[in-house]
């Protein structure tokens, strides 16, 4: 979302169209993502800190950093990292953040402020619009309490919410059909087509509306 701030003025979008997933407030939180075992990617990231200030860190330990470095240069390395990686992954889903905020719910102090620092980058991404622009949101899965917090704070930000995509290729992956990437977790082109067709339908329903009157004005914003 940070990103968005920075192209947004050569787009000029009349709608924008977020994709949302429930890692987003782990990976949006330095202090949680570096806690996370199962959705860190120990690659440098831009935060949002308290102040509003945008830093890049690299969510890992000064070992795990240097272990990093070392893959970079070397295959065998590489290769050791990821089975590492994957191992504690799969040996840590009783231990790592994520299974802790499962069992705490918004009382995780961590938590909190991850959604307090989400509900800021979302309020800087209306504020960067002009209020003429439409903005929708789409969820690409459901885990809670992460998603019911993350759309609490989209629909607080006035960002209209498409339901029933995570659904829907849920649906179609229960009964066999190939929705998900090789790797399991991404989708595959007949997922991406499933989402988009649920998404066009409710821009198309929208856009049945009166047309807007005026453009948004872009050059009052520059």
């Amino acid at each position: 979302m940070l990103f968005i701030e920075e192209i947004i003025n050569l787009v000029r979008p009349q709608i924008l169209v977020l994709q949302v997933c429930s890692n987003d407030i782990i990976n949006n939180s330095y202090e949680l993502e570096l806690a996370s075992y199962v959705n860190n990617n120990h690659i440098p990231r831009p935060y949002l800190d308290g102040e509003g200030a945008i830093t890049v860190l690299t969510p890992q330990s000064k070992l795990g950093m240097a272990i990093t470095a070392l893959a970079s240069h070397s295959r065998l390395a590489s290769w050791v990292l990821f089975r590492l990686d994957t191992l504690m992954a799969l040996n840590a889903q009783t231990r790592t953040v994520e299974y802790e905020i499962r069992l705490s719910g918004f009382g995780h102090p961590g938590f909190q402020r991850a959604l307090a620092l989400t509900e800021r980058i979302l309020a800087r991404l209306r504020a960067a619009l002009p209020a003429s622009v439409k903005l929708y949101a789409f969820s690409v899965d459901r885990q809670e309490p992460f998603t019911a917090a993350l759309d609490a704070l989209l629909m607080q930000q006035g960002i209209a919410l498409i339901d029933g995509v995570a659904d829907a290729v849920e649906a179609a992956r229960l009964r066999g059909e190939p929705v998900l990437a090789a790797d399991g977790a991404h989708w595959a082109p007949s997922g991406h087509r499933i989402a988009a067709n649920i998404i066009a339908d409710k821009l198309l329903a929208d856009l049945h509306q009166p047309p807007l009157m005026s453009l948004p004005n872009w050059e009052a914003r520059q």
